[in-house]
């Protein structure tokens, strides 16, 4: 694993943040006007949340095996700030819901969303605070990828980053190649 690579998967991380919470915007819109709905467009409406719901879980998997393979590199590089970085970002991933989202359960998934979402930004801010350990420039990136989230309140707090983990505003970790 080298810089670069992990720079270009935390960007992969990112853009798949970016569309999983799209994705789950677009669900929970389905699912606020789903009472509304009936016969031929409500089972249209339930077959685009099962589809959306598809599509999350394969980022899922993608996301979960591109973690581990960067764990495995970090710890080949016994790099213990960077590998205790991405254990965070891998602890994510393994919280997730297992099985389907509450689909027939507006309730339920309502809230399901609202958590999920707001852990996909958080997410897109730690792959930010990663970034800038290593010395690259990613909040750019994050900022682009979270431009339709700007009414979620989780974003404010990009402009805090260096002060999740401490580090100087403007200094590059000189410690990586």
């Amino acid at each position: 694993m080298t810089i670069n690579t992990l720079s270009e998967d935390l960007d992969l991380f990112v853009e798949h943040e970016s569309l999983r919470v799209r994705y789950m915007e677009r669900m929970e819109h389905l699912a606020s006007k789903m009472d509304r709905l009936d016969g031929l467009e409500r089972k249209a409406a339930e077959k685009e949340l099962r589809s959306l719901d598809r599509k999350i879980t394969r980022l899922d998997k993608a996301d979960l095996k591109r973690i581990d393979r960067l764990l495995k590199g970090a710890s080949d590089l016994k790099d213990e700030r960077l590998l205790a970085q991405l254990q965070a970002l891998r602890a994510r991933y393994g919280r997730e819901q297992k099985g389907p989202l509450p689909l027939l359960d507006l309730d339920g998934l309502s809230k399901a969303l609202r958590q999920r979402i707001t852990r996909g930004v958080s997410t897109m801010m730690l792959c930010g605070a990663i970034a800038m350990g290593i010395g690259q420039a990613a909040p750019a990136k994050i900022s682009l990828a979270s431009s339709g989230l700007s009414n979620r309140e989780e974003i404010h707090e990009m402009a805090n980053i260096p002060d999740l983990f401490d580090w100087p505003v403007n200094k590059l970790n000189r410690d990586h190649p």
